[in-house]
């Protein structure tokens, strides 16, 4: 139901920001603090560091920046809706420096404009990265028994580099096992002992003189990967590393598995919390998966990482076989319709309420309704993002294919440039009167002593229908009946003057006697209803409910009546 434009968009502004070369000279403002590194840190190039600051999440825009030189130049980093009031940063591999800064800068998503920013209190140092670790970095599943490059890249050539394994990569104090210690030639072929297995792994690689001293240059992988049996494997295939999702969208999460059997446990985790939060737990029938996947409307990260793990069952103490993840984006809704969304009857003349939800406040929202499934759009109005509009429909609009859009905006001049992204009905609603007359609409023909179909049709089913006919056009109305609502009526056409000015009208209650009239309608244009005879014959007596008796004689008696003429 989401169509993001705010993700075009925002790509966009990365895209332009990167470009950037240093900026300067920016309104500093309490609206945002930097936490850390806020001065006195020591950082290698080529690790992976937290960035954090603090400020409300109002929406908008987080750049950042680093400077070498105390803050007389900056670098872009980095450019990214705020969310979490947290990135993870990698340190340039080859910068040196002890006068090193971060600069975080709140900045409008709609203007652009800068709202405020912090830096760190104080220089802090980088040092240059000796070894930097590039593969395997996380996420991967390895085959025991198999055989796997270790890969690296040294800031000189020579000397020796020690490569270790853990199992606890996330605990500092765990143990870590020497696998080898090679020349420095960048890559090491590691066949994966075959009793490896169901292991969660972290890889260290270590630069050192020879293999018997030891260094405190070393770079480790960014996440654990999993070492499996070749009948164990699952492979997350949607979504992929980067993928930016919506929250309150449903989703495809696929994997593939090298056999069946066993279960596929589906998590979720984000930066903001080491906690796992289950999304479901499906038996693994076959060796390619779906699962449906609604994001929760509140799940709103920069980090968010899905998890698909092949196990023996769905309970806490069931084996795990094999693990694998992958980080995405979830971004707030930019705007959601929430009313109509689809089904709806509404009428012409009513005032009903527009409603809708946006991920950030401010800005406007300009509405507009379609009569065919949103092929084509008309301008309601433009107004301040506040929730809702009060919408008094136009009596001209009568159609079953009913969309309403919303669409979040800079400003309300109409340009594309000021587009932030839109939402629609999801399925068609309709707009019709209470009650339509069908026929007789005007134009007919009809002749007294005929009988003919009145005819109509409803939005609302249930109840009842007053009818009455009117020979001057509307001017005076005769009662007809009140009949169920079923569509259709038959009427016995009484023996009236002629009339060219011959009109029905229907009016729908709940039920006959009812005062409340819940609509109306009456023909179009006027119709006939004309004799081809001057004069009628009405008889008199006997005209029903007489009892007469063999042998009697009784007066039969008519009259004569003059019509008008046409």
């Amino acid at each position: 139901m989401k169509k993001i434009l705010a993700v075009v968009v925002l790509l966009t502004l990365v895209s332009e920001f990167l470009a950037v070369g240093g900026v300067k000279g920016f309104p500093k403002d309490s609206v945002i603090t930097v936490i850390s590194p806020n001065g006195g840190e020591v950082l290698r190039g080529g690790e992976s560091i937290p960035i954090i600051w603090n400020t409300d999440k109002s929406g908008d825009i987080i750049a950042i920046y680093y400077s070498i030189d105390s803050g007389t130049n900056w670098t872009a980093i980095t450019y990214i809706p705020n969310l979490d009031q947290f990135y993870r940063w990698r340190v340039p591999v080859g910068v040196k420096t002890t006068h090193a800064r971060i600069k975080v800068v709140k900045r409008s998503s709609c203007s652009g404009n800068d709202i405020g920013y912090d830096q760190s209190d104080s220089d802090f140092t980088i040092t240059p990265s000796v070894i930097t670790l590039t593969a395997p970095n996380g996420g991967e599943v390895w085959i025991s028994g198999q055989t796997y490059y270790i890969r690296w890249v040294t800031a000189d050539s020579g000397g020796y580099v020690k490569i270790y394994y853990t199992r606890n990569l996330d605990d500092p104090y765990a143990p870590w096992k020497e696998i080898a210690c090679v020349t420095n030639t960048g890559s090491y072929l590691w066949k994966i002992p075959p009793d490896f297995n169901q292991d969660s792994l972290g890889i260290m690689v270590r630069k050192v003189n020879d293999c018997k001293s030891d260094s405190s240059y070393y770079d480790t992988s960014d996440n654990w990967l999993y070492v499996t049996n070749p009948d164990k494997v699952i492979t997350l295939t949607s979504p992929t590393k980067g993928d930016i999702w919506i929250a309150g969208e449903t989703r495809n999460i696929t994997w593939k598995t090298s056999t069946v059997g066993g279960y596929v446990h589906i998590f979720y985790t984000t930066a903001s919390s080491h906690d796992v939060t289950t999304i479901a737990c499906v038996p693994n029938n076959n060796t390619t998966g779906t699962y449906s996947w609604h994001i929760p409307d509140n799940l709103i990260t920069n980090y968010a990482r899905i998890i698909v793990s092949r196990n023996s069952g769905c309970g806490i103490e069931d084996s795990t076989y094999c693990e694998t993840f992958t980080d995405i984006m979830i971004l707030p809704p930019v705007i959601t319709l929430t009313s109509p969304n689809g089904g709806e009857v509404w009428h012409p003349g009513e005032t009903h309420n527009i409603t809708w939800k946006t991920g950030t406040a401010g800005d406007y929202v300009r509405i507009e309704y379609s009569t065919d499934s949103g092929n084509t759009w008309t301008k309601i109005d433009c107004v301040s993002n506040t929730g809702s509009y009060s919408w008094h429909i136009p009596d001209s609009v009568n159609t079953e294919h009913a969309k309403i859009q919303v669409s979040k905006v800079c400003d309300c001049s109409g340009s594309p440039s000021s587009y932030i992204g839109y939402d629609k009905s999801d399925t068609d609603f309709t707009i019709a009167p209470v009650i339509t007359l069908t026929s007789p609409n005007g134009g007919e023909v009809w002749h007294p002593g005929e009988t003919h179909n009145i005819t109509w049709k409803t939005a609302e089913p249930g109840g009842s229908i007053s009818i009455s006919y009117s020979a001057d056009s509307g001017s005076h109305w005769t009662n007809i009946d009140c009949v169920s609502n079923t569509g259709s009526y038959s009427w016995h056409i009484p023996y009236i003057s002629n009339t060219t000015n011959a009109r029905i009208n229907i009016r729908k209650l709940d039920t006959c006697g009812s005062l409340l009239v819940k609509g109306y309608d009456s023909s179009d244009a006027d119709f006939t209803i004309t004799s081809s005879f001057s004069f009628i014959i009405l008889l008199t007596s006997p005209n029903g409910g007489e009892v007469w008796h063999p042998g009697e004689t009784h007066n039969i008696t008519w009259k004569t009546e003059q019509l008008a003429a046409m």
